[in-house]
């Protein structure tokens, strides 16, 4: 191994890039793909766990030959199924769940530790999303936070929505630079962090993003107190090599050497994270859909009282039944005047305020 940089941040999956040389044929090195590795930091078992995502070739080096590797975790396979999905009934912790196992991430490879009790949605659509953004965009709707948590025989991931998640980290000491700019104007309590976000840098190897270290040197601190790390950015290399191989140091003016380096940003741990709304809700125009069920209750009355269960032509997973979809109401100005309403009829579905969660029958296609 000659290199690697890595990033990782609380609510996102980590990325690494690892420089090695290897006299190994190119297409032996590719069965290596989509299994899994461990990136050791140090000799005392710190480091990242993931699955190898590619393999390429440096074109640039080839005596030896060079290689690159990413290593990343088993979640980010989750963006390459884009789905339009309805869930009926689910929580978002059963949605998520679902989801991760459907994908081979089993029980023992992810748990959530939640505080609070999450209810059942009626209906919540995936509408042409990939399945990685649509389980962060649901996290972020209900103030749920995830991180890894890593060892040489796997990766776990740990979601929660209270502090006690983090774990903590031996304690250690920095000197803190001038705090970092808010990223955005705090909209309630949950953002107060975002004015005491400060970054730093070190060489201790045990830093990962979503757990809790007590540092002293921070701006307007007189104490040791806990901070959450957020984010951390790592570097690493061999230090016996030349200097084109070896890794670049962040601190170098420092007059120190090592083969390791990071960089971490931090808020105070006592202010309850809440990770920021970054994956927004699609926007959804009128479609069309096909009665799957009608109240009978609703008919004796007034039609435009009338509530629907149908089925999109785009839901994947749903089935011509009475499970097809939740009861839909109709607008305030909707009519079926020529057709009774019954099963097969196509019918005219728009969206409040265009999100999908809240769908409206409008009107029947045989009525124009």
């Amino acid at each position: 191994m000659l290199a690697f940089t890595g990033e990782e941040a609380i609510g996102k999956p980590y990325f690494f890039k690892v420089e090695f040389v290897c006299e190994r044929p190119e297409q032996e090195l590719q069965s290596l793909v989509d299994s899994e590795a461990f990136l050791a930091f140090d000799s005392q078992g710190n480091g990242v766990h993931g699955r190898i995502y590619h393999i390429g070739k440096d074109t640039e080096h080839s005596h030896p030959q060079r290689y690159n590797l990413a290593l990343v975790p088993h979640l980010s396979y989750l963006r390459h199924r884009t789905n339009q999905r309805i869930y009926q009934q689910f929580s978002v912790p059963a949605i998520v769940a679902l989801i991760l196992e459907e994908h081979g991430i089993l029980g023992d490879a992810y748990r959530f530790q939640l505080g609070s009790t999450y209810p059942k949605r009626d209906c919540c659509t995936q509408f042409g999303e990939t399945d990685l953004h649509f389980i962060q965009r649901l996290c972020e709707e209900e103030g749920i936070h995830f991180h890894f948590q890593h060892s040489a025989q796997g990766h776990v991931l740990v979601f929660g929505d209270h502090q006690a998640v983090f774990p903590r980290i031996e304690p250690a000491t920095a000197v803190m630079p001038e705090p970092a700019r808010a990223i955005s104007p705090p909209t309630g309590e949950y953002r107060r962090a975002a004015y005491r976000q400060v970054e730093g840098q070190g060489s201790r190897t045990e830093l990962h993003s979503g757990h809790v270290v007590d540092l002293c040197g921070a701006p307007g601190q007189e104490r040791n107190e806990a901070w959450l790390l957020t984010r951390v950015i790592h570097a690493g290399g061999q230090p016996q090599l030349s200097d084109e191989h070896a890794v670049d140091n962040p601190s170098a003016g420092d007059g120190r050497q090592s083969g390791y380096r990071n960089r971490f940003t931090l808020v105070p741990w006592d202010l309850a994270y809440r990770p920021p709304s970054a994956h927004e809700k699609p926007q959804v125009s009128s479609q069309t859909a096909v009665v799957i069920a009608v109240d009978d209750e609703a008919l004796r009355g007034d039609r435009r009282l009338a509530r629907l269960k149908v089925k999109f032509p785009w839901d994947r997973e749903g089935r011509f039944d009475d499970k097809s979809s939740c009861w839909l109401g109709g607008a305030a100005n909707w009519r079926c005047a020529t057709t009774p309403l019954r099963a097969g009829v196509e019918v005219r579905v728009t969206f409040l305020e265009s999100d999908p969660d809240q769908p409206l029958i409008s009107g029947c296609l045989c009525c124009g």
